[in-house]
Order: structure tokens, then C-alpha cells, then sequence
């Protein structure tokens, strides 16, 4: 029963769009807060070591490799605790954005401490212990700060 439940929130996910998940901070540079809406695989708040959401992740990969809009919203610690949220979206054209809030890093320097966007072609897979598949910006990225 679990199965055919996942498989179908899998095959459901994305399907009809949803407006801009909101990220960890209230305040958002227009660029986040006015971007397009895309249709939704979810939002995960994971430690470190997961839980991940992993019917969001296998959502977004798929829509990846499919060339299918969607986004996805993962938020995650850094190693002392800050979170980090990161907006991945396959746009509709197949070349993929990335928003990164690094606002609430304090131990980063305040320079530091901004809204990053990635303009990619493509994504990595990164290995690692979850049964889905974890991504993340590859060499193919440009990143530039969001004002």
C-alpha cells in the first residue's frame, strides 16, 4: 500500500502549478519573491544526515532529466546549525536556476550573508547514502549575487 502510494505521488508530483514556495526568510529579493511559478515537487527541512523528502527529490530529478518544469525547495543546516535554503528550478527551456539564502550564516562574513542565484545547463548527481537522489550546482553553473 505505501508503494503504490509513493508511486503515485511520484507520477502525480508536479502535475498542476503552485505559487512560490516561501524560502526560510520573510524578506526576499524581488528576483525570489516574484519568481515564475513552476509546478511543485515539495519542500524538505533536513538535518545534516536527512530526513530527506524523498518522493520531492525523486520529483525534481525526474523533471530534470525529463526537460519538464518544476522546483523543488531544500532546507538544510550548515555544520554549525545555520539554515540554508536552496530553490532549485528546471525552468522551461531545460537549463536550470538555483536561488541560494545564505542570509542567516553567521559565521559567515556579513558579505557573505546574501541571496545567490546559478544559471546552469545542466545539474550534478552527488552521491550519498539516501535512496534518492541528491543534485547541486556543477561546473556548468554561474553564480551572481540577487539584489
Amino acid at each position: 500500500m505505501l508503494l503504490a502510494l509513493a508511486i503515485a505521488a511520484v507520477a502525480g508530483c508536479g502535475s498542476a502549478p503552485v505559487g512560490p514556495t516561501p524560502s526560510s526568510t520573510p524578506t526576499q529579493p524581488a528576483a525570489v519573491a516574484n519568481r515564475a511559478v513552476l509546478p511543485s515537487c515539495g519542500v524538505e527541512n533536513a538535518g545534516q544526515l536527512g530526513p530527506w523528502n524523498e518522493t520531492g527529490r525523486t520529483c525534481f530529478w525526474s523533471a530534470y532529466q525529463q526537460h519538464h518544469p518544476a522546483e523543488f525547495i531544500s532546507t538544510r543546516p550548515t555544520t554549525e546549525g545555520d539554515p540554508i535554503t536552496t530553490i532549485f528550478r528546471v525552468l522551461p527551456t531545460g537549463s536550470v536556476e538555483i536561488f541560494m539564502d545564505l542570509t542567516q550564516d553567521k559565521f559567515s562574513s556579513p558579505a557573505d550573508r546574501i541571496w545567490k542565484r546559478f544559471t546552469c545547463r545542466t545539474l550534478s548527481a552527488i552521491p550519498n547514502d539516501s535512496p534518492s537522489t541528491d543534485f547541486g550546482p556543477d561546473e556548468t553553473c554561474v553564480a551572481s549575487p540577487v539584489s
